[in-house]
C-alpha cells in the first residue's frame, strides 16, 4: 500500500508554482534586454520579478554573482541558474528567503548570512541615511538586528536551521520593511530606537569601553541589582555560542569571564521579559549551577539568602516579619506544580511563563520580587473586599424578599407563592461558578517593546537635562551636514567595509528627521550626540578594530 506524502515542510508543488518559476524567467530576460549582465543597483526590477522585497536585493544579487564567478554584475545565464535551483521545492516565502540567504548545500543559515540584508538596508533605506558616515554605528545597529533575529527565532547555537527562521517572523518584518517605514516607531528588530536603548545600556556598563562587559561591570547593572552568585553565573552560562568571536577565543581564559555587546543583548532581552522561552531557558541555565537539568531546593536557598539580605537593607521592620524560605517553596510548589516538589525542571517552567517569570524574578530580581508580591496581596484584598460586598448583598437581597412577602395581603387577592429553597440555591451555585470562571487578566512585568519605548524617552530626557550619568549632551543643529545629505542617495556600487571611517576629531553624532519630509524619505527622529574627549578615544580604539580584519563579525559555524 502506498501512503501518499502529508508532510511538506517547504510547501506543497502545485502548478500555480511552476507557472510563476516560469513566468519569472521570462519576465526577467526582457528586464535584461540583451544588456550582457546587470549591476546591483540595476538588479532591483529582477528581485522584485522573483518575489522578493526590497532590502533582499543585496543578497539575492550576491549569491547568484557568486554562482556567475563575476564580479560587480549577474549575467541571465547565472541567473537562470541560480534562481531554478532557489525556486526548486520552495513554495512560500518563507521558504524562499531562507534559501535565498542561506550557503550552497547547506541547511541553516550562519548569523553572517544575514550581513548583505543589513547592509542593504544601511546604505539604501532613507532612515538610516544620517548614519553613512557613522560607520561605528551602522555596524552597531547590524549586530543587533542579527543578534534579535536569533533571539526571536529561539536559535542560541547558531545554526539557524527553517523552523527557527520562522519562529523568528523574519519573513514578515522583511516584506514590511520599505522605504516608507519610520524606524523610530516600527516596533520589530529594525528598530532603530530599540537598538539605541539597547547600546545605551551596554555603554553605560562599558566604562572602558572596550566592547567587553566583565565581572564588576555587570555588578553595576541597574544600581547593583544583581546579587555575586548571580553575576557568576551569568558570566560563567551567559555566553551566546552563536556570537562567539575569533578574536576572543585567542585569549586563553577570558571566554567564560566577560561578556561580548551580543552577549548583553541576550541578558538584557531576557532580564526583561523572563516569561518567554529563550529567556525562561537562558535563567535556567544559569540558576542551574551543576548542569543536572534540576533547580533543587538547595541552589534556591543560595539565591534566596542573598535577597533575602536586600530586604533587610531595605524594609527597616523587616526582621519583625521576614519571609520564611519554606513559605517561599511551599509557595513556588503550588503555582508549578513540579513532579517532584522542590524539584524544578526546565520543562516544569516552560508550562506557564508567566508563572515562571515570578519564579525567576522571585529569586533574582529583588525589585519585580516586590511587585509581584505586592500585586498578589492586593488580588487577595480585592478578593476578600468582592467576598463581603456579595455577602452583604446577598444578605439584603433575603431582607428585601422577606418584606415583600410580609407586604403581601391575602385580603388583595394576592395568592403567596414561597420561594423553594433548592431553586434559589441552584440560582447561587450557578453565580458562584461565573464569578469564579471569569476571565482574569494575566499578571506580568515583561513586555520588551513596552520597556524599550519607556527607556527611550528617558534616555532622551536624561541627555536633555545633561545627565551625570552620560557624557553625550544633545545639539539640536539645524546645519548638521548629516541632515542636509539625509536625501542623498548613496553610490550603488559603494562597499560597507570599505567606507571612509569616523574622523577622529569630528563629534560622533545623529540627525534628526525633518518636519518636512517626503513621503518615500522617513528618516527616524534620534537625538544629535556629542562625544566628549574620553569618547573620542574610544572612538578611535574601535575604528582600529574596524579596520582589523573586520573583527566584529561573527565566528563561522563549522561544519561537525
Amino acid at each position: 500500500m502506498n501512503i501518499p506524502d502529508f508532510h511538506f515542510p517547504n510547501g506543497k508543488s502545485s502548478i500555480q508554482h511552476d507557472e510563476f518559476i516560469l513566468d519569472t524567467i521570462t519576465t526577467v530576460k526582457q528586464i535584461y534586454n540583451y544588456h550582457p549582465f546587470l549591476s546591483e543597483s540595476q538588479f532591483v526590477p529582477v528581485s522584485k520579478a522573483c518575489g522578493l522585497p526590497r532590502y533582499l536585493n543585496m543578497a539575492f544579487f550576491r549569491k547568484l554573482e557568486s554562482i556567475g564567478k563575476m564580479e560587480m554584475g549577474v549575467t541571465f545565464s547565472a541567473f537562470l541558474e541560480g534562481w531554478t535551483n532557489i525556486g526548486r521545492n520552495k513554495f512560500d516565502d518563507t521558504s524562499l528567503f531562507f534559501n535565498v540567504l542561506k550557503k550552497s548545500n547547506c541547511q541553516w543559515i550562519s548569523p553572517e548570512d544575514f550581513l548583505p540584508v543589513l547592509e542593504d538596508v544601511v546604505l539604501n533605506h532613507p532612515g538610516l541615511k544620517f548614519l553613512e558616515d557613522n560607520p561605528l554605528f551602522q555596524e552597531r545597529y547590524i549586530e543587533t538586528v542579527i543578534c534579535r533575529i536569533y533571539y526571536d527565532g529561539k536559535c542560541a547555537h547558531g545554526r539557524m536551521k527553517l523552523s527557527h527562521f520562522r519562529k523568528s517572523n523574519f519573513s514578515q518584518m522583511i516584506q514590511n520593511l520599505n522605504p516608507n517605514v519610520d524606524l523610530n516607531n516600527t516596533r520589530d528588530c529594525f528598530s532603530y530606537k530599540h537598538f539605541y536603548v539597547l547600546y545605551c545600556k551596554f555603554w553605560v556598563l562599558d566604562e572602558d569601553h572596550d566592547l567587553i562587559i566583565s565581572e564588576p561591570d555587570l555588578l553595576n547593572y541597574n544600581d547593583g541589582l544583581l546579587s555575586q552568585k548571580l553575576t557568576k553565573q551569568i558570566m560563567l552560562h551567559g555566553r551566546i555560542s552563536a556570537f562567539a568571536r575569533d578574536d576572543q577565543l585567542q585569549h586563553t581564559g577570558l571566554q567564560h569571564s566577560v561578556l561580548t555587546y551580543l552577549d548583553y543583548i541576550w541578558f538584557l532581552m531576557s532580564e526583561t521579559d523572563k516569561s518567554t522561552p529563550v529567556a525562561i531557558e537562558y535563567w535556567f541555565r544559569c540558576m542551574d549551577e551543576d548542569g543536572d537539568g534540576i533547580i533543587t531546593t538547595y541552589d534556591l536557598s543560595q539565591h534566596w539568602e542573598e535577597q533575602d539580605k536586600k530586604l533587610q537593607d531595605i524594609i527597616e521592620s523587616y526582621s519583625d516579619e521576614c519571609i520564611r524560605f519554606d513559605d517561599i517553596i511551599c509557595q513556588m510548589n503550588d503555582l508549578i506544580q513540579p513532579e517532584v516538589p522542590g524539584q524544578f525542571r526546565l520543562r516544569d517552567l516552560k508550562r506557564n511563563g508567566i508563572i515562571a517569570e515570578r519564579f525567576f524574578d522571585t529569586f533574582l530580581n529583588i525589585e519585580k520580587f516586590q511587585i509581584h508580591d505586592t500585586y498578589q496581596g492586593l488580588i487577595r484584598s480585592i478578593q476578600q473586599l468582592e467576598r463581603e460586598k456579595r455577602r452583604l448583598y446577598e444578605q439584603e437581597k433575603s431582607r428585601v424578599l422577606e418584606l415583600k412577602q410580609s407586604s403581601l395581603s391575602l385580603d388583595s387577592g394576592t395568592i403567596l407563592i414561597p420561594v423553594d429553597p433548592q431553586e434559589e440555591e441552584v440560582e447561587q451555585e450557578q453565580e458562584e461558578i461565573k464569578y469564579h470562571h471569569r476571565p482574569r487578566i494575566p499578571f506580568s512585568l515583561g513586555a520588551w517593546c513596552e520597556y524599550a519605548e519607556q527607556e527611550y524617552e528617558l534616555l532622551i530626557m536624561s541627555e536633555q537635562c545633561g545627565s551625570v550619568d552620560s557624557d553625550w549632551s544633545v545639539q539640536n543643529d539645524p546645519n548638521d551636514p548629516l541632515l542636509i545629505q539625509n536625501h542623498l542617495e548613496l553610490d550603488d556600487h559603494q562597499d560597507f567595509f570599505t567606507q571612509q571611517q569616523l574622523d577622529e576629531d569630528s563629534p560622533l553624532q545623529e540627525s534628526s528627521s525633518s518636519d518636512d519630509h517626503e513621503s518615500d524619505s522617513s528618516a527616524p527622529s534620534t537625538p544629535v550626540m556629542q562625544d566628549s574627549i574620553e569618547d573620542k578615544k574610544w572612538l578611535k580604539e574601535d575604528e582600529k578594530k574596524l579596520n582589523d580584519k573586520s573583527s566584529w563579525i561573527w565566528h563561522s559555524v563549522t561544519d561537525t
